[in-house]
């Protein structure tokens, strides 16, 4: 293993005809993950690299970042703050390429102090108790909590409020959108979000109320509550739009009529 290696010390085993803005981005990222953390904001490696580089530093950091896909991937953290981190086949690719090795990323594991913390709070009891279905029916009513707080609803509406809340498109409902909605994709990630907290509420809050969830193992359920947990977060980093004064004016005098 190489992690002690320094940023420049992994260029120069990088033979000259290959030293591109995308390895030299690659390398920055992996040096900064090492010594900090595995969420590198983008100013940060354009600072990094700057400082390493000078005037052979890349100009549009971010624009180099996003060709190095699947080398790297990059996640929303703190609401719309654009973080990287390299995957394994970048570490794979820039370990072939320097001659190195510099080792895989460090392993994730999964335990219920790492589910989001209402999350957690709610199932700790009655999972360790071993009441796995249970757990898993009061995480998800814990989701429906989170999702009426962030939009300041008070009735629960089940499936037909996570529809309005997370919808692609304006209604009467204040909602939650996760991307700015311009492109295709966004809609798409829009879509199967609205899909996953209609099918969390139908497939887990509605049977726990109504019938038996079955949960025969303590993995089975913990793969569950990872679920509700990731929804959960996702809840966390939306935005909250509230319905236009013209929508709003709509349903009033749809509602008088």
């Amino acid at each position: 293993m190489h992690e002690g290696l320094t940023f420049s010390e992994v260029i120069a085993r990088i033979p000259r005809e290959k030293r591109s803005d995308g390895m030299h981005a690659l390398a920055a990222l992996w040096r900064l993950q090492a010594d900090r953390s595995s969420r590198i904001p983008t100013r940060d490696i354009a600072v990094f690299l700057r400082q390493h580089l000078r005037s052979k530093a890349p100009s549009n950091v971010s624009d180099v970042l996003a060709k190095l896909s699947p080398f790297v991937e990059r996640l929303l953290q703190d609401g719309d703050k654009l973080r990287w981190r390299i995957t394994d086949s970048g570490l794979q690719r820039l370990s072939d390429v320097a001659g190195l090795s510099l080792g895989k990323r460090g392993q994730c594991t999964l335990n219920l102090s790492r589910l989001h913390p209402r999350i957690n709070a709610v199932v700790k009891e009655l999972f360790l108790n071993g009441h796995y279905s249970e757990a898993v029916g009061r995480a998800a009513k814990e989701l429906n909590r989170l999702v009426r707080e962030r939009t300041g609803r008070t009735r629960d509406d089940g499936v037909q409020m996570m529809h309005q809340v997370f919808s692609e498109t304006e209604n009467h409902s204040p909602r939650l959108v996760v991307r700015p909605l311009t492109e295709d994709w966004e809609r798409d990630q829009q879509s199967g979000l609205r899909f996953m907290m209609v099918g969390c509420q139908s497939g887990i809050t509605n049977v726990d109320k109504h019938g038996d969830l079955l949960f025969e193992s303590e993995l089975e359920a913990l793969e569950c509550l990872a679920l509700v947990s990731h929804l959960a977060r996702q809840v966390d980093r939306a935005l909250c739009l509230k319905p236009t004064e013209a929508q709003q004016t709509a349903v009033s005098v749809s509602k008088a009529a």
